[in-house]
């Protein structure tokens, strides 16, 4: 039986050879580390498959406590963190959420609000927040 779980990364032929190394952290977090001409900074993308909201609270704890190390552990890089965070984060709920723009939509859960206080303990913001989307993309 395969796996139930896992994250990966399809990569352009022609960047393969800026690759310097790929870390599978967990099952649902990896790395992929570039050196790409011109840039003075290691890339690091940062892929996450995040547990669903009916997850037991240890089960997020883990995933949001490792995605923190992984995070710091590459500080100083180019840190792209992308992924499926199993959240819709709704609208910006205070002016204190400088990490999300002014196009969230929809309410905001517990496993909603635990991605919100991450991008803040990490100063990440939400890109998906930012652009405006057709009616049926929300």
């Amino acid at each position: 039986m395969g796996g139930q779980r896992g994250v990966g990364f399809m990569v352009k032929i022609h960047l393969k050879n800026y690759i310097q190394d790929f870390l599978g952290v967990t099952d649902r977090i990896a790395t992929l580390n570039m050196k790409i001409p011109n840039y003075k900074k290691r890339w690091t993308i940062i892929q996450v498959y995040a547990p669903i909201e009916q997850a037991n609270k240890s089960e997020h704890e883990l995933f949001y406590s490792k995605l923190s190390q992984t995070i710091i552990t590459h500080s100083n890089n180019t840190i792209i963190l992308i992924g499926d965070f199993n959240a819709q984060v709704g609208a910006k709920q205070n002016e204190d959420e400088y990490v999300l723009g002014k196009f969230g939509h929809g309410k905001r859960s517990e496993n909603e609000q635990r991605l919100v206080d991450f991008l803040l303990e990490h100063n990440l913001t939400l890109l998906n927040s930012l652009f405006k989307k057709n009616e049926n993309n929300k």
